[in-house]
């Protein structure tokens, strides 16, 4: 895994200050890559890459030129199938003079133009350059497990595999009010906004390409998740097919030339990760946890019982009261406001797990594929419901004029019912609120109803919770979870590789009826992946895979309103920044009611981390 940057010239050649900032990019993402790092140029072209040695250690230095000396690559990735594609480029005479998965990627790329990228399996975000086609192409994987930036200004077009390193470099860039709207209401920043005018994110399963003759920049999706039931089989042969798929997907991420590992929360997805992995290996797979003194938010329990179970080398440590001290690092790390708190136990199970390996593979992933989520039960529990006659007028009435299609109006009510629920599980700040907060001059910026964000549930012909499930997969788990999880360990030069999320996996379960997923049960509830469940049971006892879904929560909140109490005040209550953007009166009045143990964490914690991005950034502020 590694760290990319680059700038390529639209209708002209670089500049030396242009050269010079892809080489100051570069460094600034030496923790991606600390095994070594070079630039190249070629024209109009200059890659920059920092690499972290996993495959082909000797062999597979980059930025890349192939053997030709046709193209070149800066590639952040692995790609698990590229001995089978090597194989059939080949035969169409492409030459190799590595084993390494980088000189297979581009060497597609040069053989099949963008349409390669459609046959990798793995994770990656790379740029990749063609001096026949006179062309530079940008791409990410499906699921946006490794991110990928650019900003067009001054007729170039730079990108980085983070953000930091183009604000230092570039910037600085001015603060994206829409940005900002998006941060306090979701917790992060989706794609293709990011939090700088001016500055994207490519979004998952895009490609971009400039074309260097004409000067065209066109961005496009090359994968779209589709989901489609299949009733012809059993859940017990559904079970049957998802089994060989999982084990095939993590047989398949064992490729590595360096010791590697597993994060181990004790959890249903963790613990079937490590049981495969366990089955698989001929040596002990070593597992990594971290835990906490408070009871409520510690599965560390789970966690030894799986260990035993599948006798692994296993690691544990606790994590203390002390998330305040790394929110400068985590702030400067991601780049961007980011309000999930489970990023200070990612950022220490990362560090620990790094000390002993270079690789891990992780169960993320499960929830969203096989309706994990306790937001689905309640989403689904409460359309059993009736509708509230007076909920939010308001609302409604912006619903009303929006959704006002005869032919649809049947489905786009009940769906935008839905869409209301599902926004109270994950929403931090209302409209309201957010105008409560920001001064006046910004009220402007805030959206009352995400368009975007609401048509993720528009699935032609899908269940509810299929739909519910297409927004997570969509939204929540590459713009949260897998930015979270590819930061705080890139941070500490650790990969990750995430067998649930294979893409044939993916597919697959894309296609299973949605019961076989959130099962309907006589009592009126409903068991939650079901399917993986069942595969579970077949290594684990009832009280591992059956107790209540905890998530990897941290207890910042008691932190928060105990030892950690004077430095909140300070930060919100006393801050320079906040005031350019926010009502201190309204700030205050939300961190009282913290106090009086009406529980505000996500919320304060969301302006804590914001607080910490705006002292970094001063120089983006209005």
């Amino acid at each position: 895994m590694c760290g990319i940057f680059g700038i390529v010239g639209i209708g002209r050649e670089l500049t030396s200050e242009e050269i010079g900032a892809v080489g100051a990019g570069t460094n600034l993402l030496r923790h991606r890559g600390p095994d070594g790092g070079e630039i190249a140029t070629s024209g109009r072209v200059c890659f920059g890459h920092r690499r972290l040695s996993i495959v082909d250690i000797e062999g597979g230095l980059q930025p890349m030129w192939s053997t030709d000396r046709r193209g070149m690559i800066s590639y952040n990735g692995e790609v698990y199938n590229f001995a089978e594609l090597e194989q059939e480029m080949a035969a169409s005479g492409r030459q190799f003079a590595t084993r390494s998965d980088t000189e297979a990627v581009l060497n597609a790329y040069l053989l099949w133009g963008s349409d390669a990228v459609r046959r990798l399996r793995g994770m990656f975000s790379f740029a990749a350059y063609d001096g026949v086609r006179g062309e530079v192409l940008l791409a990410r994987d499906r699921l946006g497990k490794k991110p990928l930036f650019y900003t067009i200004r001054n007729g170039a077009l730079a990108w980085s595999s983070e953000l930091e390193p183009l604000y230092q470099t570039l910037g600085p860039f001015k603060l994206d009010m829409r940005g900002l709207d998006d941060y306090l209401a979701w917790q992060y920043v989706p794609s293709p906004r990011t939090i700088y005018e001016g500055v994207h994110s490519l979004p998952p399963g895009h490609l971009l390409t400039v074309d260097l003759n004409s000067g065209q920049v066109k961005e496009q999706r090359y994968w779209q998740l589709q989901f489609s039931e299949d009733r012809a089989i059993g859940c017990e042969e559904w079970g049957e097919r998802l089994d060989g798929a999982i084990r095939d997907a993590v047989r398949v991420r064992f490729m590595s030339d360096v010791p590697f590992g597993a994060f181990l929360s004790g959890g249903i997805d963790s613990s079937l990760v490590v049981g495969y992995m366990a089955e698989l290996m001929e040596q002990p797979v070593k597992t990594f946890t971290i835990g906490f003194n408070e009871a409520d938010f510690s599965e560390t329990a789970y966690a030894e019982q799986v260990a035993q179970i599948n006798r692994t080398e296993h690691h544990m440590e606790m994590v203390e009261a002390d998330s305040l001290a790394v929110l400068p690092l985590l702030a400067r790390h991601y780049g961007q406001p980011f309000a999930d708190s489970s990023a200070i136990p990612t950022y220490y199970l990362s560090r620990m797990a790094s000390r002993h390996v270079k690789m891990v593979l992780s169960g993320d992933g499960g929830d969203e594929s096989f309706a994990g989520y306790n937001s689905y039960e309640y989403v689904m529990t409460e359309l059993k419901k009736p509708a509230d006659p007076q909920p939010n007028r308001g609302w409604f009435r912006f619903l009303a004029r929006k959704f006002a299609a005869q032919a649809e109006q049947r489905e786009d009510a009940l769906l935008d019912r839905v869409f209301a629920l599902q926004t109270v599980t994950s929403r931090h700040f209302s409209p309201e609120e957010r105008r409560s907060l920001l001064r006046p001059v910004h009220h402007s910026s805030i959206v009352d109803f995400d368009v975007d964000r609401r048509r993720l549930l528009d699935v032609a012909g899908a269940p509810i919770v299929t739909r519910l499930q297409h927004l997570d997969l969509m939204a929540y788990l590459p713009f949260d979870i897998l930015t979270k999880v590819d930061i705080a360990a890139m941070a500490n030069s650790l990969e990750v590789r995430v067998p649930l999320l294979d893409h044939h996996v993916v597919e697959l379960a894309a296609r299973m009826p949605s019961e076989h997923k959130l099962k309907p049960l006589a009592n009126g509830g409903f068991d939650k992946k079901h399917i993986l469940k069942a595969l579970a049971r077949k290594r684990y006892s009832p009280a591992i895979v059956d107790r209540p879904k905890m998530g990897f929560g941290v207890p910042v909140g008691a932190w928060m309103a105990g030892k950690l109490r004077p430095q909140v005040e300070e930060r919100l209550l006393s801050s320079k920044v906040l005031p350019r953007l926010f009502d201190i009166t309204a700030v205050n009045t939300l961190w009282q009611r913290h106090v009086a143990h009406l529980d505000q964490t996500p919320k304060v914690w969301n302006l804590l981390f914001l607080e910490e991005w705006m002292r970094q950034h001063e120089a983006a502020l209005p």
